[in-house]
């Protein structure tokens, strides 16, 4: 499955004729429209900290970027990077004939193209790149991250929607930005992890926190001699049978894998 460069045709993919094709047709255009009503979850945080804490801290962070199922992190005037399956979910919403928007520091913009990794498959090298119509401005963008010593360093995730805490999971939806701390535990080729703590344990963050159901896309940002990285994009989750529980861990994209490409996309555009 392979997104073209016009951002809207997927090379394999076929529509079904007659009655499937129509039935099919109503279904998904049905889902295209609601689903900028629905909500967008956002930052699971400790139960014994206050939330006022994740709040202020969620303020920081104005590149964040706001879809209609997930979030993103604007890296240039143009340039918004995210989760490769929610780059397909836009790719077909654009299909279908809807013309899903993204708001970045309270600015919607239309969206111009989107590429999905090549080789994206069933949230395997799960990435993508979205290019907007007109210019986002008056924010600070962070670099990407694309050195290979991630392990052990500590890092801001953040989302807007939905939040609780580890005992809970998500309850309020309230679709307010938040952000949390975390630190990460291990990395492979396509994936950086972390492990949402509970209080008490060894390595347990002043404002630990994680991600909830439908935050997919949203950064993971380190700091670096006073500049800002995104050095990993939200996917999901695996373990407790739950989401945004104590004990579930976290995999994001792993950005340095992916540098070059996100490099060679953009300077191609």
């Amino acid at each position: 499955m392979q997104a073209t460069q016009d951002g809207i045709t997927i090379k394999g993919m076929s529509i079904r004729k007659g009655l499937d094709t129509y039935l099919a047709f109503w279904f998904t255009l049905l889902v295209g429209i609601l689903v900028p009503f629905a909500p967008v979850h956002g930052i699971i945080i400790r139960h014994d900290v206050q939330d006022a804490l994740y709040l202020e801290e969620g303020q920081k962070y104005h590149c964040l970027a706001h879809f209609p199922m997930g979030e993103g992190t604007a890296i240039s005037s143009r340039w918004i990077l995210t989760a490769g399956h929610l780059g397909m979910d836009l790719i077909h919403q654009m299909k279908i004939g809807y013309r899903p928007t993204v708001e970045v520091g309270n600015q919607e913009f239309d969206i111009e193209k989107v590429f999905v990794y090549d080789y994206f498959r069933q949230m395997q090298n799960d990435l993508a790149l979205v290019k907007v119509k007109g210019e986002i401005s008056n924010i600070q963008f962070p670099k990407i991250y694309d050195k290979r010593d991630e392990i052990g360093k500590r890092i801001v995730i953040a989302g807007s929607g939905d939040s609780g805490t580890g005992e809970t999971g998500p309850l309020k939806k309230d679709q307010t930005p938040r952000a949390a701390s975390n630190q990460i535990e291990g990395a492979d080729q396509q994936w950086i992890w972390f492990r949402f703590d509970a209080p008490g344990s060894a390595n347990t963050t002043e404002l630990e926190g994680s991600s909830g159901p439908g935050d997919s896309g949203g950064p993971a940002f380190t700091e670096l001699n006073g500049e800002l990285y995104v050095l990993g994009v939200g996917s999901h989750q695996r373990g407790q049978g739950k989401q945004g529980v104590y004990g579930v861990l976290e995999y994001y994209t792993r950005i340095s894998t992916y540098a070059s490409w996100i490099h060679n996309t953009v300077s191609k555009e």
